[in-house]
């Protein structure tokens, strides 16, 4: 019997837990969303609904102030509160996906120091 090929994680960048709320700007239509998950290359958004191939913005509120990024939904899971996962388009202006590396990175940092126990410095 031929042997499963191990899991391939077909992400390019880490996602990181968060739980950040954010604003789908569609044209003139602004949604509340909630963020599960982010990395410079996107995200996972609960609350909201749009048809896989959706182009918006997201605008979320970062340490730093807000960030707008322009996403396209590359996954759908179907229930009452709409998930979609999101694709951040590229190319991303400089400032944006160095403020959102830095983000993701400081999340990192938080969860490696939890888990050793040591204290947020």
């Amino acid at each position: 019997m031929a042997s499963r090929p191990p899991f391939q994680e077909r992400r390019r960048a880490l996602r990181v837990p968060v739980r950040l709320k954010g604003i789908v700007l569609a044209g003139p239509n602004r949604l509340m969303t909630n963020l599960t998950n982010l990395s410079v290359s996107g995200a996972f958004m609960v609350g909201v609904d749009a048809p896989l191939g959706a182009q918006a913005i997201l605008r979320v509120d970062l340490p730093d102030g807000p960030l707008d990024v322009p996403f396209t939904v590359v996954r759908k899971i179907k229930n009452k509160s709409g998930n979609l996962g999101i694709h951040f388009l590229e190319p991303m202006p400089e400032n944006v996906e160095e403020r959102l590396s830095r983000y993701v990175r400081d999340i990192e940092r938080q969860l490696v120091a939890s888990l050793r126990g040591e204290k947020e410095s």
